[in-house]
């Protein structure tokens, strides 16, 4: 797939980290499965995967921490 950002790059089957936050809570959630722009980084997940990225998310956010480090792991 050709990057829509760039316009230059091939998105390649790679796996990403993903930083989201709601508050002053914050979970990084690594080795997610996403189609990444050999150019310029840009990165894409499929929507299964941002279903997954969402529960976990919500899973940590419910913990009342204010940083939690979590590997992907799909639902």
């Amino acid at each position: 797939m050709k990057c829509h950002a760039c316009g230059i790059g091939l998105c390649k089957l790679r796996t990403a980290s993903q930083l989201l936050e709601r508050g002053v809570s914050s979970v990084v959630i690594r080795g997610v499965p996403a189609l990444v722009c050999e150019h310029c980084g840009e990165v894409y997940f499929a929507a299964e995967v941002t279903r997954s990225l969402l529960h976990i998310a919500e899973a940590a956010f419910a913990s009342g921490k204010e940083l939690t480090l979590e590997q992907y792991r799909a639902a």
